[in-house]
């Protein structure tokens, strides 16, 4: 058994911030998964991709052919071998059972080893939830800078004041996530339209 037929790697550019990452066809009998797995990933957002990739990558190399048929012991061993904490376990299984779930809905497969594995495998994750802000204070929030914008005389402070109102109006609004708004750019404003097109999860 050949544990490379598949993987997933990543091909710097210099001239590019961002990491330009491809899957690689080894196998030409598998090329339907590898193209359903390629148009999947390119669905998420590009910190996301990266870190699914590799997990795809260092997964398949450990199954190799067997990815149809592999048992969830199996899986388990994989991840416990990296010694990772419980968050970082569980984002792994995550990451391989999303992953058999887009080969099941493109019929590629009929089953999902993951779905036998508990969550609670590798450990329980401790996760400390922050409270919501309340709506008020965040309405609040937004007056008072609104009203400092329109008296301050400075013009590069009244200019950040006012980003700082539409940024907190957009999150607040939309629910965007940080990388979302992040991402923005001037062409997807669409003002005439009142469109603002985002590029996210």
């Amino acid at each position: 058994m050949n544990k490379n037929t598949y993987q997933v790697v990543e091909v710097e550019k210099v001239s590019q911030v961002q990491v330009n990452q491809d899957i690689v066809l080894y196998d030409k009998q598998e090329e339907k998964m590898v193209a359903c797995l390629r148009t999947w990933l390119k669905t998420k957002s590009p910190h996301t991709q990266r870190s699914y990739r590799k997990t795809i990558n260092d997964y398949l190399g450990k199954v190799g052919k067997m990815i149809y048929v592999v048992e969830p012991a199996i899986i388990i061993d994989w991840i416990s071998s990296q010694e990772l904490n419980p968050s970082s376990s569980a984002l792994k299984l995550t990451t391989i059972r999303s992953m058999y779930d887009v080969l099941i809905i493109n019929s590629l497969t009929t089953r999902n080893p993951v779905v036998a594995i508990k969550s609670n495998s590798f450990g329980k994750i401790h996760k400390k939830h922050h409270g919501a802000v309340p709506l008020n204070e965040i309405i609040s929030t937004i007056a008072n800078l609104e009203a400092r914008a329109s008296l301050e005389i400075k013009k590069k402070l009244k200019v950040k004041l006012f980003r700082d109102v539409s940024i907190l109006r957009l999150l607040l609004n939309l629910g965007l996530r940080c990388f979302e708004l992040s991402s923005l750019k001037v062409k997807d404003f669409k003002e005439n339209q009142g469109i603002i097109t985002i590029n996210g999860k």
